[in-house]
């Protein structure tokens, strides 16, 4: 036989549901956001930044606002498909939720595939910023931190 739960104990499951349930959105916008990236879907890939965002490569560029950040985009994507396929690995990710907004941190491994074969072109690691919007979770930032880069 099972005992009701008190109002108190249904309040904390709720959060902590809620909570494990916006860490699988921000998972799932960070694999998603690797795979637009590797099929060069420039606007799926935008689209997931609010409007006053911003995207850095440490050392590199610093993007302020969705319509910079998409000009940037489409020079990276654009140059990358000069250089063969890539494949985007994200691992070790750690997600921490306040209410409506939330930080991830990252590695990731770039796998481009050349004529003589895959190779490890880049590894880094993403902080990542993320707000909650009617649409759902978005990026409110972005830094990659490519090793050996600062």
């Amino acid at each position: 036989m099972t005992t009701p739960l008190e109002p108190s104990d249904q309040a904390g499951l709720r959060a902590r549901l809620q909570r494990l349930e916006d860490e699988a959105a921000i998972r799932a916008i960070l694999a998603e956001q690797g795979r637009h990236s590797d099929a060069r879907r420039l606007e799926d890939w935008v689209g997931q930044f609010v409007e006053d965002c911003t995207f850095e490569a440490t050392g590199r560029l610093r993007e302020e606002g969705i319509a910079a950040v998409r000009a940037s985009a489409r020079q990276r994507m654009e140059g990358q498909a000069a250089i063969g396929q890539t494949r985007h690995i994200i691992t070790g990710t750690v997600v921490r939720v306040d209410r409506d907004s939330a930080h991830a941190r990252s590695c990731f491994t770039v796998v481009t595939w050349r004529p003589e074969g895959p190779a490890v072109t880049s590894t880094g690691v993403y902080d990542d910023g993320f707000v909650r919007t009617p649409a759902g979770w978005k990026f409110q930032s972005r830094r990659a931190t490519v090793d050996g880069s600062g």
